[in-house]
């Protein structure tokens, strides 16, 4: 069923505004690491896929559910993210136990920046950028960009669900027997995770265009995210809910910049922030009535009165 919704009524205008959003995209990135305007256009083109990303959404929702209530969703970001959180942190270990240059690199990289930014707050507190300019705005052009970029980076899920919808058509294409029926539950499940793992090694891939690195931390890299867009694509298809994900996504790069750069136990507190969210959730949609529930006992109460 879901294969059938993300492959149907596909119209020339959102063929091609995928074609932009991924295949365009990747080209971008790659000129990025010669000209830092390609970056500014990298940018505009995820936030352009936001509006791609209303249609795809609503291509993937699964129709017949109801609706969850604001209670249930953030219950389910709060379950969505702890387990993308625990997911990543397992292939991160694994990264450093296999790949010693990307994670020796990497974490060189981290420990450079948080320098950087260290220093910046001490120059500004002893007055070496002037009084013209509030603190505060010196801050925001400082550090401003980084929390910019993690927000935008939410919206990569549009590109990952359009790269897979394109590998649906192409699969159909190919194989357009296999499609015939596609409503019977398994036919077309082996395209999907095809689709699924194609895309993961383009995101994967995607986050070493911007620069040139050495070999060893190319790989390292295009492993390590090749694993956290599966991770991310297997949630996006088990919540059958895009905007949920990009949230997700955005959340987790932000909290994952503070805890590299600003207070390093950010993730853990907000890790447990959100164990307790949804526990507590939990603990109190299980003293809560069903919505059928509740509309029975009105309908008995109407007939007892009537009688």
């Amino acid at each position: 069923m879901i294969v059938s919704k993300l492959t149907q009524h596909l119209t020339k205008k959102l063929l091609f505004a995928l074609l932009i959003i991924t295949i365009g995209t990747e080209a971008i990135l790659y000129m990025s690491r010669f000209s830092s305007f390609m970056t500014t256009v990298y940018e505009g083109v995820l936030i352009a896929s936001f509006f791609v990303g209303l249609k795809l959404h609503r291509m993937l929702r699964d129709d017949r559910k109801p609706p969850l209530t604001k209670l249930q969703l953030i219950q389910q970001f709060a379950k969505v993210y702890l387990i993308f959180s625990i997911g990543s942190s397992v292939f991160n270990v694994f990264s450093v136990i296999a790949f010693d240059d990307f994670s020796t690199e990497y974490d060189e990289t981290v420990e450079e920046y948080a320098d950087s930014i260290s220093v910046f707050g001490e120059e500004l507190s002893a007055g070496e950028y002037g009084d013209e300019v509030p603190a505060f705005f010196q801050w925001i052009d400082y550090i401003g960009y980084d929390f910019y970029s993690n927000t935008l980076a939410g919206l990569e899920e549009v590109y990952r669900l359009g790269y897979m919808i394109l590998f649906l058509l192409i699969f159909k294409k190919v194989f357009p027997k296999r499609f015939e029926g596609e409503t019977d539950r398994g036919s077309t499940d082996i395209f999907l995770m095809f689709a699924l793992f194609l895309s993961s090694i383009l995101f994967g891939f995607s986050h070493t265009f911007d620069f040139e690195y050495e070999w060893g931390y190319t790989i390292g890299s295009a492993v390590t995210y090749t694993n956290l867009g599966f991770l991310f694509g297997v949630l996006l298809l088990w919540t059958r809910n895009l905007w949920l994900l990009v949230i997700v996504h955005s959340v987790y790069d932000i909290t994952a910049t503070l805890s590299n750069y600003y207070y390093e136990n950010t993730s853990i507190l907000f890790d447990g922030l959100m164990i307790l969210t949804y526990v507590g959730l939990a603990i109190v949609g299980s003293q809560m009535k069903p919505p059928s529930t509740i509309e029975s006992e009105m309908k008995d109460e109407a007939q007892e009165s009537a009688i």
